[in-house]
């Protein structure tokens, strides 16, 4: 049975970003794409355009493009959230758990190590959409500290909204050596960790008191 338009476009989408998450833009050409794929080379220009359009719909795929949590969505859920310390800082660690759900690190391989290259050598197209939504993200991180710190000034802010990419990047940089040396409970407690020590940090450089769930890392 002939396949739909639709089933086309999606075979084409899916063997691109398993290729380019495999072996990166340069590597990757659109005969290898179409080959796999099982369709006509003309069906890559037909719903893509070109290798770049297709190379910019597998990073849109890669990124989980849900919009982040943000201080307004949670005031609008819990009004009286910033009345107390306890409240500002459990903003925090609603807003910057929602951060790390978001990354690439329990994710499938193609799509971590798509979004890995993109963040040492940033592409056009990775650009672009840094613009749409990493940026978006980012202010959304402002919103919050500022939200929090009225009087604080940029450069603190830019340094507290960094830890969390931060550490983003040294565990995905490590994760290969970890998978050979960690097994899956062990790798998924260091996550954990990370995840924890992280928003502990950031609630302790605001003066405000550490939930109990982020107490100890056990």
């Amino acid at each position: 049975m002939a396949r739909s338009s639709l089933e086309t476009r999606n075979a084409i989408l899916n063997t691109a970003c398993e290729l380019f998450g495999e072996y990166g833009f340069d590597a990757v050409s659109t005969r290898m794409i179409a080959d796999k794929a099982g369709v006509n080379l003309g069906g890559i220009h037909y719903h893509f355009g070109s290798k770049a359009g297709l190379y910019e719909e597998a990073l849109k795929m890669a990124h989980n493009l849900e919009p982040p949590l943000s201080i307004e969505r949670l005031l609008e859920e819990m009004p009286d959230l910033l009345s107390t310390p306890a409240g500002k800082a459990h903003a925090v660690y609603r807003v910057v758990t929602d951060f790390f759900r978001r990354q690439p690190l329990k994710i499938e391989s193609w799509r971590r190590n798509i979004l890995f290259r993109e963040l040492i050598k940033p592409s056009e197209c990775y650009l672009k959409i840094h613009e749409d939504y990493n940026i978006k993200a980012s202010e959304s991180m402002l919103n919050l500290y500022f939200t929090l710190v009225p009087d604080g000034n940029l450069a603190d802010a830019c340094t507290w909204i960094s830890y969390p990419t931060s550490q983003v990047i040294f565990y995905i940089s490590g994760n290969a050596l970890n998978k050979k040396l960690l097994d899956e409970v062990t790798l998924d407690n260091l996550y954990q960790s990370v995840i924890k020590t992280t928003i502990r940090a950031m609630i302790l450089l605001l003066d405000l008191p550490v939930p109990a769930l982020l107490q100890s890392n056990k």
